[in-house]
């Protein structure tokens, strides 16, 4: 897979995507989604929210994030840096 496929800026706007069609947020909340947003505070994210954010990432990335990498994301900036560093290690299996 090639960096573009996992950069950061992909990223972000796919959680803004997800954000719009699933979390019902606001356009101003969505702009305020950026790199050091808190995930927690920044996205309304009950337990089903974050099964259908962790399903579209897998699913647009082809890759798969399990319960346990969840627990070392605070910010967007983590969620890229678990989405890139997976979507790296699956592309060399």
């Amino acid at each position: 897979m090639n960096e573009l496929q996992f950069g950061s800026d992909r990223v972000v706007q796919h959680i803004r995507n997800v954000a719009k069609e699933h979390l019902n947020m606001t356009d101003e909340q969505i702009a305020a989604i950026d790199l050091d947003a808190p995930i927690l505070s920044e996205l309304p994210l009950d337990s089903l929210s974050q099964v259908v954010l962790a399903t579209s990432i897998e699913s647009d990335f082809k890759l798969t994030l399990e319960p346990e990498d969840w627990q070392s994301v605070r910010t967007v900036r983590d969620l890229v840096t678990l989405v890139r560093s997976r979507g790296a290690t699956e592309a060399t299996v």
